[in-house]
């Protein structure tokens, strides 16, 4: 084999990967921004806890260290991290009263929000709201 038919083979399977990998980034974005957009942001309250690079699941898709989260009495607020809101993932507002049916799963815990399950940690997704 030539230098250069190695070279074409390398450079055939990178350009393949990086349309791979654009096309399911974009399509995890697609259901991420259905999904923000029932939820408009919402302000934190003061005091409230937050966390950075939490990792969290929406249906089959699985964002790993792609949301910074706040969490107050009443809402859960998260944060895209930059890769995603490049790909117009914008912040959302999850008010407590839509996280229904709250099951254990690895590493954290999973509710249904809107119809979609969600996945995340227990700390934010368990508390319940105050009056």
């Amino acid at each position: 084999m030539t230098p250069l038919t190695a070279t074409l083979i390398i450079a055939a399977f990178v350009i393949l990967d990086v349309i791979v990998v654009t096309a399911v980034l974009n399509i995890a974005a697609s259901e991420l921004k259905c999904f923000a957009a029932k939820f408009p942001p919402v302000p934190p309250q003061i005091h409230s806890e937050r966390r950075n690079f939490q990792s969290f699941g929406l249906g089959l898709i699985n964002c790993g260290w792609c949301f910074h989260v706040t969490s107050d009495p009443h809402y859960v607020h998260l944060y895209p991290v930059w890769l995603l809101r490049k790909l117009g993932v914008s912040s959302f507002s999850i008010p407590r009263t839509e996280l229904k049916d709250p099951r254990k799963c690895f590493g954290g815990v999973r509710v249904t929000v809107a119809g979609n399950d969600l996945r995340g940690p227990r700390w934010c997704l368990t508390r319940a709201e105050r009056p």
